[in-house]
């Protein structure tokens, strides 16, 4: 079964058209449907349509009035009269579109229409049609060119018919496929599609990269700053320690220096102790004494009287059988102080017992 090309809505192309692989649709014209089908199976077969007119007296580009942009450029070949000797020359050859016709049943599909023929008088446009589509042909449908025509088709003068040939670009292939999508301009359009997505990751990695070295500054101030502050604060610690080791030595030396006047006081107390009991027993000697000397005046006094009544003895002198009796007769003949070996010593006048008498 033949197919043929199924224009989108909008698309201004002629009936039977069959796009090249260098053809581009007008950029003016609308997108096509999503999904649309551009090939599609051919209708049956219709008789052939009248030969179109003679082609013009030299060779010349034809642009079709009906698609706007320029649509496709067509060649006519000059008219060679017979017996003429100038060669048609590659540029000069008609480029005739390949009729679609079934692979099985051979019948030639549609063929152009008025619509289709090339006006050459109209002149050409000043731009080449540009789009960013292509139209590769299906393959395998399509029926090989015509390389003649028959002279009973042509109303007019004969005309030599040349290979058909491509104005611009390679002859379009023998297979037709679906509509493919590259061009120059995609590849631009890719470009700009690529920087669209491009430009906002540098712009993110430029974004994460300032971040990265923001927080990258602001942590190692961060960790100088600690560093700072935990040396400030070990040498802190290790004077605090310093101080806190000579306060505990000031403290030891005060605790010692408090022993020894608690020691001392109390040495002091003892002995203001043994002064006081001392001087109790000396009052305590004195008194006793006192005592002593009393009774010895009172005993010499006694003596005296024993004397003044006649006895025998040298009671005046204050010695008898060579003992003193008083220490003012041992003083009178300077035997002061009598010990205890000394002659006259008489034990009565040692008053405290300690082997001299007459100490005073």
């Amino acid at each position: 079964m033949a197919v043929h090309f199924n224009p989108p809505p909008g698309w201004l192309v002629p009936p039977g058209f069959a796009p090249s692989s260098d053809w581009h649709p007008d950029p003016a014209w609308p997108a096509a449907p999503q999904g649309w089908v551009f090939w599609v199976e051919s209708a049956p077969a219709v008789p052939a349509p009248p030969a179109p007119p003679a082609p013009p007296a030299s060779g010349a580009e034809a642009w079709s009035r009906e698609t706007p942009g320029g649509g496709i450029p067509v060649l006519f070949q000059t008219a060679v009269a017979p017996g003429a000797s100038v060669a048609p020359s590659p540029a000069d050859s008609t480029h005739v579109m390949a009729p679609v016709t079934s692979p099985g049943d051979g019948t030639p599909a549609v063929g152009p229409t008025r619509r289709s023929r090339r006006d050459v008088s109209a002149p050409a446009p000043a731009e080449a049609p540009s789009s960013t589509m292509i139209l590769p042909v299906v393959g395998a449908a399509a029926a090989p060119p015509v390389a003649a025509m028959s002279a009973a088709q042509v109303d007019g003068p004969a005309v030599a018919v040349g290979t058909a040939a491509s104005p611009a670009g390679p002859t379009p292939a023998a297979d037709r496929g679906p509509l493919a999508i590259f061009s120059s301009d995609d590849e631009e359009r890719e470009e700009r599609t690529y920087m669209r997505w491009l430009l906002p990751l540098g712009i993110g990695v430029g974004c994460l990269a300032v971040g990265l070295l923001i927080g990258l500054g602001v942590t190692l101030k961060a960790q100088s700053e600690a560093g700072d502050a935990t040396a400030a604060a070990a040498l802190t610690t290790e004077q605090m320690a310093a101080e806190r080791e000579k306060l505990d030595a000031e403290r030891a030396d005060l605790e010692t220096q408090l022993a020894g006047i608690a020691a001392s006081t109390e040495a002091v107390t003892a002995r203001e102790t043994a002064a006081t009991t001392k001087e109790a027993e000396l009052d305590a000697r004195d008194v006793a004494l006192d005592d002593r000397e009393v009774a010895i005046a009172e005993r010499e006094a006694a003596v005296q009287d024993n004397g003044d009544d006649g006895n025998d003895g040298g009671w005046d002198s204050g010695k008898v059988n060579g003992i003193y009796l008083t220490c003012e007769a041992a003083r009178r003949d300077g035997k002061t102080p009598l010990k205890n070996d000394d002659a006259g010593f008489n034990p009565a006048l040692d008053w405290d017992g300690n082997g001299v008498a007459c100490e005073r």
